[in-house]
């Protein structure tokens, strides 16, 4: 989902020499109903940063939260028709800052998960959203049907899987970097992760994601400075025309966990 502060955040983070991490895990039970947990942190450098900036160009006496309570709420009816907003916790270490966020929502077929965030602001823009929610290119769709057995079918269509440096100054997505660009890119996102997760109730019987631990299936696991330190990946990446492309240049880069196929399959059962 986007928050209206998200590009803010994300340049002041950058500036401040620390990044966003966002994880998005979605529990779903069979008869569709749910809840989805964001876990959104930045480092104290970043909340810093971004506190001096909002007091140059804020409200005065209004106090600065990059992650309010109030933009989480809002944000519910991103994801969905019928999403309400169930709680939100205040998240600090010592390195970092963040909330925990929880939406419930009663019908996965209604739901809609963007699987990035914003672009940092004064960066190259993402491209300019649909009018019709459901053909948002970022955006994960959810279908849950019964199966010839009885069991849940959760079936996930993918967005093409983009890097989180596509929005980047200088050049197109997808174009050649030059190892001048490259250095700032790691200098930029460094510390960045991004995680989507699915976590139905019950037991799983099958899925066609590569990636299940237990009760987890993950979409998305995105460790941004192990694929950047991999300079052949990268390139390969940036080069890949095809989803086999995709798959082999994204292959051995520790940590980093992508379901590539335009849809994702879970086959599970209540108990």
């Amino acid at each position: 989902m986007r928050y209206p502060h998200l590009a803010v955040i994300l340049l002041a983070s950058v500036l401040a020499g620390g990044c966003l991490q966002s994880a998005t895990l979605v529990r779903v039970n069979a008869d569709g109903s749910g809840t989805v947990e964001e876990r959104l942190l930045l480092t104290k450098a970043a909340v810093a940063q971004l506190t001096q900036l909002a007091a140059m160009g804020g409200e005065k006496g209004k106090p600065f939260d990059p992650f309010s309570e109030e933009d989480a709420r809002k944000a519910a009816a991103d994801l969905g028709p019928d999403v309400k907003f169930v709680s939100s916790t205040p998240i600090k270490t010592e390195t970092a800052e963040g909330r925990s966020i929880v939406y419930a929502f009663t019908d996965i077929n209604r739901l809609r998960v963007n699987q990035s965030p914003a672009a940092p602001g004064g960066m190259k823009p993402n491209p300019k959203p649909s009018t019709k929610p459901e053909s948002a290119g970022d955006n994960l769709r959810f279908s849950l049907q019964r199966s010839a057995t009885g069991s849940a079918l959760l079936t996930i269509t993918m967005p093409p899987f983009k890097m989180p440096t596509d929005s980047m100054p200088g050049g197109d997505a997808g174009g050649a970097t030059s190892p001048e660009q490259l250095a700032m890119v790691k200098q930029l996102f460094a510390g960045m992760r991004i995680v989507v997760a699915v976590q139905p109730a019950g037991r799983i019987i099958k899925s066609s994601s590569p990636y299940v631990d237990g009760q987890t299936v993950t979409l998305l696991d995105v460790p941004v400075d192990q694929l950047m330190n991999n300079e052949a990946a990268f390139g390969a990446v940036q080069r890949a025309k095809t989803v086999e492309d995709l798959r082999a240049a994204l292959k051995g880069v520790p940590g980093l966990k992508v379901a590539l196929d335009p849809e994702i399959t879970i086959e599970f059962t209540a108990k």
